[in-house]
């Protein structure tokens, strides 16, 4: 029988499963949180200088830090200021950065979510401005501009998405929160900013934090555990014996009405702890075998 044959497809077989992705070059940074200013933010955000690398957080969510105070978010090529971030409810408030002077602008652009990462809150509604019209629509709100190479009177307010003809120089649809499209409320709400809800899944993270592991994503975009030792699983990283002396933290209370067995195994771990010492025996025996 040929051992080496037989020792090779067996650690191709352990190097195919799952288990052991976490990294514990990655436990540390994925430990830290990103700060700028008022802002603080864990997984799945990630950027900042010397603070969560990429390993740590969905691609579409990447933080930056202007000036040591203004968090920045860019979605779609359109650039927004993080005004708040509340996990709990996945929640992300942001605003347009472009439009935080008024919404007189020469760059004009639209307000779109990437729909495979983001939905908005209820309570915002789509507007679309019209810049540089060539007649009067009087039905609709006008306001002015008077910045080169538009007409500063013929500028127009529609109260939802405009599917008609594009007859206007230029139009750009927004996301507010206004009881009435006002200039001066469209403004306001363009500076207050709007709620949106991030839809990476992360189930899996609470667990991990409850295991001091610290959460990632896999090239697959998927949640990841990455613990101080090698060999975890996805979802948590494997509990040690406490050393002697050390106190064991307070247990739930049991349930007098559940059945199965009082201690579960944790196959997953068991797995990865076999995949290590058949890696380290194997080291050992190819060295013997080649010395031969």
């Amino acid at each position: 029988m040929n051992y080496f044959l037989l020792f090779v497809m067996i650690l191709s077989v352990f190097s195919e499963t799952p288990l052991s992705s976490s990294n514990p070059d990655l436990y540390g940074p994925c430990s830290k949180e990103f700060k700028c200013g008022n802002v603080s933010a864990g997984f799945p955000f990630w950027g900042g200088e010397d603070q969560r690398p990429p390993e740590c957080g969905h691609p579409g969510l990447q933080l930056q830090c202007e000036d040591n105070h203004a968090a920045i978010l860019e979605i779609l090529s359109v650039r927004y200021r993080v005004l708040d971030i509340k996990k709990e409810t996945k929640i992300l408030k942001i605003a347009r950065e472009d439009y935080k002077g008024g919404i007189c602008r020469h760059n004009i652009q639209n307000t779109n979510l990437d729909a495979t990462l983001f939905v908005s809150a209820p309570g915002y509604v789509n507007i679309t401005l019209l810049y540089d019209c060539p007649v009067d629509l009087p039905a609709l709100k006008n306001f002015s501009c008077g910045f080169h190479g538009f007409n500063s009177s013929k500028n127009f307010i529609h109260p939802e998405v405009f599917h008609g003809p594009m007859f206007c120089s230029a139009s750009a649809s927004v996301l507010v929160h206004v009881p009435s499209p006002t200039v001066e409320a469209i403004e306001q709400s363009l500076k207050d900013g709007f709620e949106i809800k991030w839809k990476v899944d992360d189930e899996r993270c609470p667990k991990c934090l409850k295991s001091n592991g610290s959460c990632g994503i896999d090239p697959g975009n998927k949640t990841v555990c990455h613990c101080q030792e090698p060999g975890s699983s996805l979802e948590g990283c494997p509990v040690f014996p406490l050393p002697p002396g050390a106190s064991q933290p307070p247990q739930p209370p049991s349930n007098a009405n559940k059945r199965g067995p009082k201690n579960t195994i944790n196959l997953e771990n068991a797995m990865n702890t076999c995949e290590k010492y058949l890696y380290s025996f194997g080291v050992r025996w190819l060295t013997t075998y080649f010395s031969q």
